[in-house]
């Protein structure tokens, strides 16, 4: 039995960054796992060879996150930078479109208030980061089948 601090119930975005944040702010010594079905480093999540078809649009305050927990750097060059918002409801390849509401999406000073991320671009950099945390142990594939309180902690049961 491996004893751990912290069990984080699955790898991916949200999962991998409270991992890299916890590992970042906890004193040393604290041991953390990352259990999720996936391989830490096989095809995307569930969408085979293709890889994951999403993107995301993070806010400002995302990104200052990232940047804290060292990702954005490596992110950043393949970021797109949201600096207008223009609404409508007509399709793309309309020859009028008109516009419905427009708005500028920047911060005070300029800086963009959204930026838009591939998904798979997004999850290797959190990969990446963990994968430079001593304190994080990625336990995959493999899922958390339960827990139940013990007389020392928290019992995970893993389905493997």
């Amino acid at each position: 039995m491996e004893r751990h601090e912290v069990v984080i119930g699955g790898g991916g975005f949200a999962g991998l960054a409270l991992a890299l944040a916890l590992a970042r702010s906890l004193p040393d010594g604290f041991r953390i796992a990352v259990v999720d079905r996936t391989a830490p480093d096989g095809p995307a999540r569930g969408h085979g060879r293709g890889g994951d078809p999403r993107a995301f649009a993070l806010s400002a305050a995302s990104r200052q996150l990232l940047d804290a927990l060292g990702v954005w750097e490596a992110i950043a060059p393949d970021a797109e930078p949201v600096r207008q918002i223009e609404i409508t409801d007509s399709a793309l390849g309309d020859v009028i479109r008109p516009v419905l509401l427009h708005y500028d999406n920047v911060l005070d000073g300029g800086a963009p208030a959204s930026w838009i991320v591939e998904a798979d671009r997004l999850l290797q950099a959190l990969g990446a980061a963990v994968r430079g945390q001593a304190a994080i142990t990625r336990v995959a594939p493999e899922a958390v089948r339960g827990f139940a309180r013990g007389p020392g902690g928290i019992e995970v049961a893993l389905e493997g």
